[in-house]
């Protein structure tokens, strides 16, 4: 009687674990970015003159639920060589050890692990750390998701180069070159399955 017990109580519960197993679903809110449709640009002054840019290359590692913001995770290294502000000898100056030192820090590195949602779409709070220096930075942004395809997309992110120690010996001025360098960026991602 004992051993008719143990079997129908074991083949029970082996019976359950399908179903246990199938309420138990991994969640899948990490995307995978499509470099050759993303972007992260910025603009700003030298002697009054506005000028754009781009970096070229950068990777980000991004896990964002709209329905669980709890979960987010997100990661965006910039390779700061990778510049490109459409002059050769302007780049050049932005990589020495003035501005962004990039022989001794190569990448600008972004964190966040908390969002929220706003009238205008959502907001990351996160880090940015650049030439070794961090300050909080708040990403607002807006999100569009067509099936298993999301863009991400943000206007102005306001970045003071003074707060990093950008230039901050011989080019301190704001009238020689701008202290803000909004930053805007388009990232198009897709669902990792």
């Amino acid at each position: 009687m004992r051993n008719y017990l143990f079997l129908a109580t074991f083949a029970l519960t082996l019976w359950a674990v399908p179903s246990y197993a199938q309420d138990q679903q991994p969640w899948n809110g990490c995307w995978d970015v499509v470099y050759p449709e993303s972007q992260i640009g910025f603009a700003g002054k030298q002697m009054g003159a506005l000028f754009t840019g781009e970096f070229h290359d950068f990777t980000a590692d991004i896990c964002f639920d709209k329905d669980d913001l709890s979960r987010t995770n997100v990661n965006i290294k910039i390779d700061l060589s990778s510049v490109d502000s459409k002059s050769s000898e302007r780049d050049q100056t932005v990589l020495g050890e003035e501005w962004f030192a990039t022989q001794q820090f190569p990448h600008a590195v972004y964190t966040a692990s908390k969002a929220s949602i706003t009238d205008e779409g959502y907001v990351l709070h996160g880090d940015l750390n650049l030439r070794g220096v961090s300050h909080p930075v708040d990403v607002p942004f807006s999100l569009i998701i067509e099936d298993d395809v999301a863009t991400a997309t943000s206007e102005s992110v306001a970045i003071n180069r003074l707060d990093y120690g950008v230039g901050a010996k011989n080019w301190d001025g704001d009238d020689s070159v701008s202290h803000q360098f909004p930053i805007k960026f388009t990232l198009k991602a897709k669902k990792q399955p």
